[in-house]
């Protein structure tokens, strides 16, 4: 069995588990009562925003893992999550044809693979620490 590092008090866990519980009910009443069509009137600033946001944590994850600092994991895996959500919405929100081709190819060749490994970058960097951690407790 593997041993505890961090104990989390109750009522945190009970938060978030009830959270998740009540996000089932409220994505099911989003999928059947939202449009299928919205106009937005920031929409440029959404999707620079964004960008900004991806700028913003690929620049730390760079900067965090030449300092090879533990804290280039939150970057990491923050930058992967992003990467992901501005694949699906790029697909999802292009227009059919050429513009959805070309979200569709760069979510798939560049997006998630980019995701992917910075996922496993964050990954590698969490189980050296924990090994890490685990060798000292251990003695």
């Amino acid at each position: 069995m593997e041993k505890q590092i961090f104990k989390f008090p109750k009522w945190i866990i009970a938060v978030y588990a009830f959270s998740a519980v009540v996000l089932v009910p409220w994505t099911f009443n989003l999928a059947e009562n939202l449009p299928t069509r919205q106009l937005a009137h920031h929409w440029d600033i959404a999707w620079t925003g964004v960008d900004v946001l991806m700028f913003v944590l690929f620049a730390l994850t760079v900067i965090l893992a030449i300092r090879r600092t533990i804290w280039m994991s939150l970057t990491a895996v923050s930058l992967s999550t992003v990467l992901l959500i501005d694949g699906w919405f790029d697909v999802l929100t292009s227009k059919p044809g050429h513009q959805q081709v070309a979200a569709l190819l760069l979510a798939v060749l560049i997006e998630i693979p980019m995701a992917t490994l910075t996922y496993f970058l964050a990954y590698r960097a969490i189980l050296h620490l924990h090994n890490r951690i685990s060798s000292l407790t251990a003695k």
